[in-house]
């Protein structure tokens, strides 16, 4: 396209006369766009707002935001957004440095969060929404705005200066059936990219670790096909997007859920390349799932199993046993490689600690990994029991000393970090310090929470030695969603070139994430 045109293209978006607001995506440093950002963007477009999103905030630089936002605000400027995913930042000051410095410039703003709970780190903003946020959202700001009614405030969630609406209660957005994300110019969306799309919210298991805000949804609340064909024909015909990531939290909850989506794909003029969480133990037991999620193009899988002990996965709600489980897992990725070869990506996860965990089912399920899953993916993390602060606790935050659960003394603590499993827990690097904090340091008759985090290091590897702890699985991979960015292939006679892999994807990632700044400040 002519560069004039482009600028044209742009400015149709940038209407003068509309309430404006930018919303930035913070992701806790993962590479990709910021799924809440952009679906509160498609909304407020929907309501008349001029709403531009700003991906990978956390891998711009003070003054490149500076920069930004020097040239964007306007006198019709009404707010700045945070979605939050997971309520985590892998930059908390550049966070801080951002709103306080951008308070003290337009001190008529308001900043406005949102995510699943609130923040975990402190939160300098004027208003928080919990959970799926468009309907609430729509109150706060004709508040605001436009002298509407005052929004339903918790004085329980009030944390500092920030009131906090919870969204799970007052004015819930599930079930929100046409969810759709449109990207715009921008954007600057690529054929490489890949966007985001939702088919369904909620999701209908209550898993007893689980404090997501929609469980134990009953019926069917998918998205229209052609709602689903509308989105994916406007992102590919403008912007040559192609691949998704579904952001359900659990995808294959019907057969006749795939084979809707499925039907839509194949009226594409292309074949889309999806990943998703998936239920392994349904994918297990229905065999035809597997050909609809091949036929739909859902390749690249990302499965919660949490435990390979039997009586764990019956507490929390999993109940197929381990050894069919294990079975079912290396016949489905048989399956899936068969008909499309290394294009298939599978990542377990799996959480140390869960109740009736021990260190030698840990070490079996080590084992077991070492041996039949390392040409894909697996990650864990120990077991997470919030404190009595968790605005939305899980049944086992709330029933952790029933379950055998105690806090560790600070001397049981001390101990514990000078010892091998406290080695490993000073090396950790994928986001628990942040939540020290809000969580219990636990210890039961089985293992205590540094041990969990040991066995963690110990999968998820690093090729890296914790203290004895002898490597079993290569350095964390995230997920490969396409053979067009990354590719990282880890079959046993591939291991050695992992590093190399690993490194030139992170580096592509950082001249891809810098490209994206540039664009974002010429315009």
């Amino acid at each position: 396209m002519h560069p004039l045109i482009y600028l044209l293209v742009i400015t149709a978006y940038i209407n003068i006369s509309m309430n404006h607001c930018l919303i930035f995506g913070v992701t806790n440093g993962g590479i990709f766009r910021a799924t809440g950002a952009h679906r509160i963007a498609n909304h407020l477009r929907l309501q008349g707002w001029d709403c531009e999103v700003v991906d990978f905030i956390e891998y711009w630089s003070f003054d490149q935001i500076k920069e930004l936002l020097l040239s964007r605000v306007n006198e019709n400027t009404k707010f700045f957004g945070f979605s939050i995913t997971f309520n985590l930042t892998k930059n908390e000051q550049l966070l801080l440095n951002l709103v306080n410095w951008a308070k003290e410039k337009w001190p008529n703003l308001k900043f406005i969060s949102g995510g699943h709970s609130v923040p975990f780190f402190p939160a300098p903003f004027d208003y928080h929404i919990m959970s799926y946020a468009e309907f609430a959202l729509d109150e706060l700001l004709k508040w605001l705005f436009s002298n509407g009614v005052t929004p339903v405030f918790d004085p329980l969630l009030k944390k500092g200066n920030m009131e906090v609406i919870n969204a799970t209660v007052h004015l819930p957005s599930h079930p929100f059936p046409e969810a759709v994300i449109k990207y715009e110019p921008r954007d600057f969306m690529t054929p490489t990219d890949h966007g985001v799309i939702e088919f369904s919210r909620g999701c209908i298991f209550q898993c007893k670790f689980c404090n997501f805000p929609v469980l134990g949804v009953r019926g069917d609340y998918t998205r229209s096909a052609e709602s689903v064909y509308e989105q994916m024909m406007f992102n590919y015909d403008n912007y040559g997007v192609q691949d998704y990531g579904v952001s359900d939290e659990t995808f294959n909850d019907r057969t006749e859920k795939i084979a809707k989506f499925a039907d839509v794909v194949e009226k594409l003029p292309w074949k889309p390349y999806f990943s998703a969480f998936i239920r392994a133990d349904l994918l297990i037991s229905r065999p035809r799932d597997r050909e609809e999620l091949l036929r739909l193009g859902l390749h690249a899988h990302l499965y919660g199993i949490e435990s390979f002990n039997a009586q764990s996965l019956k507490y929390i709600g999993k109940g197929m046993a381990p050894d069919r489980l294990k079975e079912g897992l290396i016949d489905v990725r048989n399956y899936f490689k068969k008909h499309i070869g290394h294009r298939f990506r599978a990542s377990i996860n799996l959480i140390a600690g869960l109740p009736h965990e021990t260190l030698e089912t840990m070490e079996e399920t080590c084992q077991w990994i070492h041996k039949n899953w390392l040409d894909q993916t697996v990650t864990c993390q120990p077991l997470r029991i919030n404190k009595d602060d968790e605005p939305r606790p899980s049944i086992v935050d709330e029933s952790y000393d029933t379950l055998g659960y105690v806090e560790m003394t600070p001397e049981e603590q001390y101990a514990a970090i000078n010892s091998r499993d406290g080695e490993a827990w000073v090396h950790l690097e994928y986001g628990h310090f942040e939540l020290l904090e809000r969580n219990r340091i636990w210890k039961n008759e089985h293992m205590n929470w540094y041990q969990a985090v040991s066995y963690s290091a110990k999968i998820n590897g690093g090729g890296k030695k914790f203290g004895n702890i002898e490597k079993v699985y290569p350095l964390h991979m995230p997920l490969v969603y396409s053979d067009k960015f990354g590719n990282i292939l880890t079959t046993d006679e591939k291991l050695k070139l992992y590093g190399k892999k690993t490194r030139e994807a992170e580096e592509g990632a950082k001249v891809y994430i810098q490209n994206y700044i540039s664009k974002k400040l010429s315009l």
